[in-house]
């Protein structure tokens, strides 16, 4: 009955791999691309890895990634890994897990290595092994079947079938080869395949047979079987790689060198590539009948690869055994020392008029030769080889500007170098270019040259000149050389060179290179942002229109209009309109889309300088030179890839410091004040570094708030009631992913603020009334009968009622009093910090905003410090957390000493905290803020325990630009960090940032 359903369940299949492959095709691995163009990185025990050998991955539908490793099984975030092992999960009961599954019902299932099979679903663990019928606890292969029947390869097991988690064994006894099964599959028909030990089984109608595949049938260990989306089964060892056509294997590409590898494992790719891990040949990939290799030598760790995914971003991820490897179809792609680059420190880069391609490095001259490069060292020795620009004449002679050597011309086989004896100003070349008239520019570091035949001219500062430390040279259609020195660009027309003027108020200092539109419109890259020249109207945009770094080191315009540049913070494009728009004073800013290591560079740090640093290729690429290597990047796809919003997920919540489990994504909390922290991440493997983040809480405050990346959301002192928090993801220029992750908050009132106690109250005050009507009846009634007798007595009565009303007027604006003074305690607690008493998180934010509104209004200064206490959990380990809150109340009144205004000095969150000080520039801040420090480092507490002392880490912004305060926020929360980075107990930055320069 079951197997009749095959049909129905594997159109079913195909219809849910149609979906994915829609949604995944997007961002897919480019097969076009060469392995070793794809960006490449790794991970392993020195950046979080518990072990280096990755068994198995797997993708959990939440947008988790899953490894099996040695030393447990580990969750991974983009931004950490979480390791569940034995002492964590009693359900684990080995660390070595060697097998992964999702299966349909979104279960993850870890076969390890000597603990059997343990099941996680929901948040809920479950544990199968030899007490629940398994004939051995150590698992080696996992595979979930059409019917939904979970099959487990044992070593000298057999192989386990779990249905409805009842245990079925098959062993050597019902026809297995060998009682070791390595891995299994699925072909189209419903067969099961078993590769052991001895050799490939089936399993089909309830039998297990070993079938004559012909001559290559192996009989010896079998590695992997998979089966690709066209049902093809492929099997795996140290034969090689086969495939069954029929009922016969065939070798695939069996004249590639495939037989003579060990494999491993098989994937395809959503491209329909099939990628090959061997067991110590590294990493291949077959597309189309092309095979590709890479291996150590391309920055594979290790050549054993043992596990591949593809996740749902497109990315490669591959488990070696030294290892962990992501592959991503980034923006850019690197060549460098794996195509036999001499050298990954890149200044110059050229394309001659045959299309050659050519690298100048600090360590010769290389040229670009079937994907790999081949070497000339000008200087024919350990030194003269340091290339700093490239440049071809009319006659196809390529000359060389080095750093230490002069001037070099290359015909192809032969170097000759002119130097100061011919007549050139310096040894140091930068700049060369062959004009139309026939003469060579050269500009070096102690001045220009103009050779013309056998005549050699110097031009200096003597010639109008502005410096004589020549960065770049241009020679625009009108004839007219342009000259970019250390301090500005000169103009040479008509024999006399003449200073460019910037409009007053404006300054320019290094110009590193020139770029000539098609209307005659003159670019340049400075360290000041971005020149132009158009007729006699001269402007300059810089970091304050835009997101662009103070300096850009090169510009090249794409066959769209756009312009890239780069610099030591990656590769920046901008659209050339919105630029113009700026500069003719009809937009006040322009977007410039950064590109960084996430988008594939090896490194963010271009280099400039030099001429030509950056080029367009004729096929539309633009090279740029970097720190690693030449960077790649085509524009016409640099923007296909839109990522879509990534998952979101809530990953721990801590009440009070202490960490709780989220049992169906609701908390409820007893009575009274808490600090509630709720960590999260986005699941974006491609590029985590970009992934936004907002959150609110609902029933509180509805407003979406921006959550700086890798911190919580902290929320202090809330009133009792339902809350909902929600926690929202987006790309850096994207929209917020619509599912958002949801958690519960239930707190629960104080007695006084249930219904019964204001029944209680109410019922007390009914009852005295009552009570006071009676008495007062019966004291009428009487003073009534004695009236006519006791005139006395009723005067005596009367005042005494006029006493009492006097007395409960009084007890009346007791009672007001108390009221007016609970109400303030109650805003003072909204406001502020239990703990220390300083103003709290939402107070501090909502002042900083009223304070940087005023200062960008009237154009005043602000600043903005985060401080964070060192190593504050090993004060909590060690002294214990009532030392630890000491310590914060101590540094409270510290900090109350640099800033005494309570709105303006704040427990941020944790041991972390912030101050604003409206008024004061950067220096000055920073001078208070190090006083800060000292005074926190002298700060005696041997009162609380005579080793005790305390250092903090301060983070400090005061950019009078920012548009936000939480830009503020951000820049301080980045330079807090960076002062942890480079050893805490410091303030950073050093100094103002801002400032630039070039190698």
């Amino acid at each position: 009955m079951r197997r009749g359903n095959w049909p129905l369940l594997l159109a079913r299949a195909l219809v849910a791999w149609v979906i994915a492959l829609s949604t995944l095709s997007a961002f897919a691995l480019d097969p076009s691309r060469s392995l070793d163009e794809y960006a490449l990185e790794v991970w392993d025990t020195d950046t979080g890895l518990p072990h280096n050998q990755v068994h198995a991955i797997a993708q959990t539908p939440d947008g988790y990634l899953w490894f099996g490793t040695w030393e447990g099984l580990v969750r991974f975030n983009a931004r950490e890994f979480r390791l569940f092992d034995r002492s964590t999960v009693a359900e684990l009961a080995d660390n070595g897990v060697r097998a992964l599954l999702v299966d349909a019902k979104k279960r993850l299932w870890a076969g390890t290595s000597r603990g059997g099979l343990s099941r996680l679903d929901r948040g809920h663990w479950t544990h199968f092994d030899q007490q629940d019928g398994m004939i051995s606890d150590e698992v080696l292969a996992l595979r979930e079947d059409s019917l939904g029947r979970m099959w487990v390869g044992l070593e000298e097991g057999g192989v386990a079938m779990i249905e409805d988690d009842h245990v079925r064994n098959y062993t050597s006894a019902d026809g297995l080869m060998h009682n070791t099964v390595l891995c299994i599959a699925e072909t189209p028909d419903g067969s099961i395949w078993f590769g052991t030990s001895s050799g490939l089984n089936r399993y089909k109608d309830g039998r297990i047979t070993t079938p004559n595949l012909g001559n290559l049938t192996p009989n010896r260990q079998i590695l992997d079987l998979y089966v690709d989306r066209k049902g093809r089964l492929y099997v795996g060892g140290d034969f090689g790689l086969l495939m069954l056509e029929g009922d016969t294997l065939k070798p695939v590409l069996p004249d590639s060198g495939l037989s003579s590898q060990a494999i491993a494992v098989t994937y395809e790719d959503s491209q329909g590539a099939l990628w090959i891990g061997a067991v110590s040949g590294g990493l291949m990939r077959l597309y189309r009948g092309r095979l590709e290799h890479l291996s150590v030598e391309h920055g594979l760790p290790h050549n054993r690869v043992i596990a591949m995914l593809e996740d749902r971003e497109g990315s490669m991820w591959v488990g070696t055994g030294s290892g962990l490897v992501q592959l991503k179809d980034a923006a850019a792609s690197m060549l460098g020392l794996q195509r036999g680059l001499s050298d990954a420190y890149v200044r110059s880069v050229l394309q001659d008029r045959q299309g050659r391609m050519w690298v100048g490095t600090s360590n010769g001259l290389n040229q670009l030769m079937d994907y790999r490069f081949r070497h000339w060292y000008p200087g024919g020795g350990p030194v003269g080889n340091h290339v700093l620009s490239l440049a071809e004449d009319a006659t196809g002679t390529l000359w060389l500007g080095t750093y230490d050597s002069g001037l070099v011309a290359f015909d192809g086989q032969h170097f000759r170098r002119i130097g100061p004896d011919q007549g050139l100003a310096g040894t140091q070349v930068r700049s060369i270019l062959p004009a139309r008239d026939g003469s060579l520019w050269v500009g070096t570091t102690n001045g220009l040259n103009r050779f013309q035949g056998q005549q050699v001219e110097r031009f200096g500062r003597e010639h109008g000149l502005p410096r004589e430390y020549i960065f770049a040279l241009l020679e625009d259609r009108a004839g007219r050389i342009w000259v970019g020195t250390t301090a500005g660009a000169a103009v040479y027309e008509n024999r006399r060179f003449e200073a460019l003027e910037l409009p007053a108020g404006q300054q320019m200092r290094d110009v590193f290179h020139f770029l000539e539109t098609s209307d005659g419109t003159i670019y340049a890259a400075t360290s000041d942002g971005i020149l132009r020249v158009r007729g006699e109207q001269v402007r300059v945009a810089n970091s304050t229109q835009s997101d662009l770094p103070g300096a850009i080191f090169n510009l090249v315009e794409d066959a769209a209009g756009a312009l890239w540049m780069g610099s030591n913070r990656g590769i920046y494009r901008v659209n050339r309109d919105e630029l113009d728009g700026v500069l003719d004073g009809r937009l006040s800013r322009f977007t410039a889309t950064q590109f960084d290591r996430t988008d594939g560079l090896a490194n963010n740090q271009c280099n400039g300088g030099s001429q030509t640093s950056a080029i367009r290729a004729a096929d539309g690429k633009i090279w740029f030179a970097t720190a690693k290597g030449v960077a790649i990047i085509d524009p016409r796809q640099a923007n296909e890839k839109t990522m879509s919003a990534p998952p979101v997920v809530i990953e721990d919540v801590r009440i009070d410091g202490r960490a709780v489990a989220t049992p169906n994504d609701r908390i409820e909390l007893n009575s009274g004040r808490h600090k509630i922290e709720v960590f999260f991440a986005g699941l974006s493997f491609y590029s985590p570094n970009d992934v936004r983040y907002r959150y609110r809480l609902v029933g509180y405050d509805d407003a979406w708030l921006d959550a700086p990346r890798g911190r919580p959301a902290v929320f202090t002192n809330l009133p009792p009631g339902r809350f909902e928090f929600e926690v929202s993801a987006a790309q850096l220029h994207g929209d917020f992913n619509a599912e958002v992750a949801r958690l519960t908050l239930d707190i629960a009132p104080t007695f006084r603020q249930t219904p019964w106690f204001v029944l209680l109250v109410l019922a007390g005050v009914i009852a005295t009334i009552w009570l006071g009507v009676r008495a007062r009846t019966a004291q009428l009634h009487r003073r009534e009968r004695q009236l006519a007798a006791l005139v006395d007595e009723r005067t005596q009565a009367l005042a005494q009622r006029s006493e009492a009303l006097q007395t409960a007027d009084t007890e009346k604006a007791r009672l007001l009093e108390e009221l007016r003074l609970k109400s303030e305690a109650f805003e003072h607690q909204a406001k502020h910090d239990e703990l220390t008493g300083l103003a709290n998180r939402r107070y501090f934010d909502s002042q900083l905003a009223r304070d940087h509104a005023t200062a960008r209004l009237g154009d005043q200064p602000l600043a903005v410090a985060l401080v964070d206490v060192d190593h504050f959990k090993q004060i909590n380990d060690r002294f214990g957390h009532q030392i630890g809150d000491e310590v914060l109340r101590a540094l409270a009144g510290v900090l109350r000493q640099f800033q005494p205004i309570d709105e303006r000095v704040a427990r941020y969150g944790g041991e972390e905290f912030a101050l604003s000080f409206p008024d004061l520039s950067f220096d000055e801040a920073r001078a208070r803020v190090e006083r800060l420090r000292l005074a926190v480092a002298e700060l005696d507490l041997t009162n609380l325990s005579p080793r005790l002392t305390v250092t903090v880490s301060i983070g400090l912004s005061a950019d009078r630009k920012a548009k936000h305060h939480e830009r503020l926020l951000a820049d301080a929360d980045h330079y807090l960090y960076e002062a942890k980075r480079l050893g805490r107990n410091r303030v950073e930055p050093g100094h103002m940032p801002g400032s630039s320069g070039t190698a």
